[in-house]
């Protein structure tokens, strides 16, 4: 016999957080294959992690041509007087898979000023990230109201959040997703941002299926194919 279940409010509330996202952007996506190798041979010699070695080089995409620079930005929708945020620095957010109310859920971290940062620096940081306990995380104490209080009452807060918080804080300004060593070839991830990387498994081959994501609010194709293309070149000549 078939079951209707309500949403938990936890779910609920990432739910509401992927609306919101939708609210904010008109969302495109491209693929491009990147040939892993030399990012996976700097990994192993380095011992930095995947989501260190990829920030560090698309930051210093950014960086290295003016152009860019719209990208590190996350655009702000409203009905009078909407908004772009380009920001001086370049804050990514991760996310990383914790338990939350016997639910695993992601959990967005952000990393301020990845531009000034070396790759230990980065590194350190994400590492931190990776085993830190999820009552740490900065978002935590809104993520455990939330999931107490019901549906239509975390579209208002959010609503209110939105006007109330630094989209730097909260969002980051670049997003990179990454699934490592998995059978998931392909995958598009959703955000605020102006792009969103993702990163799926790597095969055997060393192939992998980078996703793109950006807001074509800010942005169009043309520009998008040649940041990409520079990425896919700085990771396959590290």
């Amino acid at each position: 016999m078939n079951k209707v279940i309500k949403p938990s409010n936890l779910r609920a509330f990432v739910i509401n957080i992927m609306d919101r996202c939708r609210k904010h952007s008109l969302m495109v996506s491209l693929k491009i294959k990147i040939d892993m190798t030399r990012v996976l041979e700097r990994k192993k010699t380095t011992g930095f992690s995947l989501y260190t070695i990829l920030s560090k080089a698309i930051s210093d995409v950014i960086k290295g041509n003016p152009r860019y620079a719209i990208i590190n930005s996350v655009f702000m929708k409203r009905l009078i007087r909407s908004r772009l945020i380009v920001f001086e620095h370049h804050h990514f957010s991760y996310t990383f898979p914790k338990i939350f109310q016997g639910e695993e859920m992601p959990i967005t971290y952000v990393i301020n000023n990845v531009d000034q940062l070396s790759e230990q620096e980065i590194d350190k940081k994400i590492q931190q990230a990776s085993s830190m306990p999820i009552e740490d995380f900065p978002s935590f104490n809104m993520l455990k109201i939330m999931s107490s209080i019901p549906d239509l009452i975390q579209k208002f807060l959010l609503f209110i959040y939105d006007f109330l918080n630094d989209p730097k804080e909260r969002d980051g300004s670049i997003c990179i997703n990454n699934l490592g060593k998995t059978d998931v070839h392909s995958f598009i991830a959703e955000s605020s941002r102006t792009v969103i990387f993702a990163f799926p498994g790597i095969d055997h081959n060393n192939q992998c299926q980078l996703t793109l994501t950006i807001n074509h609010y800010v942005i169009d194709g043309k520009l998008t194919c040649a940041f990409v293309d520079e990425v896919k070149k700085k990771l396959e000549s590290l």
